[in-house]
């Protein structure tokens, strides 16, 4: 009845509340102001300039699926999150994303819960700062159905020496460009090339239609062969690509006219490196009105023939200039 009723609507000038328990606590109301405080609200739609609260839910039950929408002032759509994820067609995160997976939706981009990131027809720009072993897919087309595996393309470390480095990598683990410093390091000159340099080494040579080379590195080696006679040759071996050039001085005393000295030139990789890849080459030497005729072959021998008719019999040492200067190509 009306008289035990506890609902009471109350009508100010301010506006209006109503209480539930008998005017102890007016739990809903509508200012003057349009204020309106009430524990529920059901609403087809609702327009507004800003909220706040503590949780906003979306979906679920008769509702469905909920989705939240971000627009633009020209009410384009930035981005929305549904059932499916975030999606966002620009901006910027930040702060850390841990235990998450990041894709672009058609598997180009992934960064998958562990951090690795994968891409597929990926451009990159900006600087990528790296720990140990990025790494690239390939799929083994041999194999039915086909096998995809993963290899590290380029390693990034750091030295015993402290010296940083970095190598990138055939799918087979071989090294096919190196760059890094050796500052600490002391090189001789016929080791320095399969050292790490400060610019990037091509470990196993490069193919190009077309290049520009502003300037090409030299490395110099130093040979000395020698026979038990006494007579020794030095020689001073510039390699510079597939350019060789071979300055050398022929030490002797005593050379009969119309003989051979032969030398056999030990079989190291680096001297290999000088000694041309197919039949020989030749140069000629004087001293006074002797001619010596010099050839180097490929199977690793230096001869030298006193080619006048005058013997060579010195009290002191003699010193013959040769030259050798060729194209040595490897397949």
């Amino acid at each position: 009845t009306l008289s035990e009723s506890k609902n009471i609507w109350k009508m100010t000038a301010g506006g209006f509340e109503v209480s539930s328990d008998g005017g102890e606590h007016f739990n809903a109301g509508i200012t003057a102001e349009g204020m309106a405080a009430v524990n529920a609200l059901s609403a087809i739609g609702i327009s507004f300039d800003w909220a706040e609260g503590g949780t906003l839910t979306l979906g679920g039950k008769d509702n469905k699926n909920g989705v939240l929408k971000i627009l633009d002032e020209d009410k384009n759509e930035v981005g929305h999150i549904d059932k499916t994820g975030v999606h966002f067609n620009n901006g910027t995160f930040s702060g850390d994303l841990s235990g998450s997976r990041i894709s672009n939706g058609n598997g180009t981009f992934v960064v998958d819960e562990n951090g690795k990131c994968k891409m597929k027809d990926a451009v990159v720009t900006g600087t990528i700062i790296g720990k140990n072993g990025y790494s690239l897919e390939y799929y083994d087309t041999l194999q039915k159905p086909n096998v995809r595996h993963e290899y590290v393309f380029a390693e990034t470390y750091v030295d015993e020496l402290g010296e940083p480095y970095l190598n990138i990598k055939t799918p087979d683990g071989t090294p096919v460009i190196q760059c890094g410093e050796n500052h600490s390091r002391n090189i001789s000159e016929v080791f320095a090339p399969y050292y790490r340099q400060i610019t990037p080494m091509f470990s196993y040579g490069i193919y190009a239609e077309h290049a520009t080379i502003k300037s090409l590195h030299s490395y110099y080696t130093p040979v000395i062969l020698s026979d038990i006679r006494g007579t020794y040759v030095t020689m001073d071996v510039r390699r510079s690509g597939a350019f060789i050039s071979v300055y050398g001085i022929y030490h002797v005393l005593e050379h009969s006219a119309g003989t051979d000295i032969v030398f056999s030139i030990k079989q190291h990789s680096y001297e290999e490196s000088f000694l041309p890849t197919e039949n020989q080459v030749n140069a000629v030497g004087y001293q006074g009105k002797r001619a010596f005729v010099f050839v180097l072959t490929a199977g690793g021998t230096l001869t030298i023939r006193n080619t006048s008719e005058l013997d060579l019999n010195a009290s002191e040492q003699q010193e013959i200039h040769f030259r050798f200067d060729f194209f040595r190509f490897t397949s």
